[in-house]
């Protein structure tokens, strides 16, 4: 073997070594993910109580977009004790431990707003509140929104 092609398969092994172990350390350094995709969740207008929600939710991590999907069906109206069953969707992201997504109903694409959510440390639970213009007054307002996965106690 000649000297000159062992100096480049060296030199190519030395360059791999240094690729291998800085990817290795930022996989290692990478803050681990709460585990809130891919699970029910049930929400609630006010602070959870057994036999309160208001609907059923599921979140999912979008990767080619870097960023966060959710889909959630309010069963039960806000203002009355009607049934209704209203499918909402949004896009966001999430960041230290903070989601936040922009909505809008999937019936009606006029009513639309703003989800900003912070999660429990046990990751059993999500707590803050969506911005949203209701079509009637035209003002923006925000409610209180509480998520709590499926089988976690209220």
């Amino acid at each position: 073997m000649e000297p000159a092609s062992l100096a480049v398969g060296l030199s190519i092994a030395r360059n791999l070594g240094w690729l291998v172990g800085i990817v290795g350390r930022l996989v290692r350094l990478r803050t681990k993910e709460p585990p809130i995709f891919d699970v029910a969740w049930r929400f609630y207008d006010c602070q959870p109580a057994e036999g309160n929600a208001v609907g059923t939710a599921r979140f999912r991590r979008v990767w080619w977009y870097q960023s966060v999907q959710g889909r959630w069906l309010r069963t039960k109206e806000r203002s009355t004790r009607a049934d209704a069953n209203h499918l909402y969707g949004g896009r966001g992201f999430l960041r230290d431990r903070k989601l936040v997504l922009n909505w809008a109903s999937e019936e009606r694409p006029d009513t639309f707003g703003v989800l900003f959510l912070t999660i429990d440390e046990d990751c059993q639970g999500m707590k803050g509140f969506t911005v949203l213009a209701p079509q009637d007054t035209g003002a923006a307002e925000a409610k209180p929104i509480w998520f709590r996965r499926t089988g976690a106690s209220p």
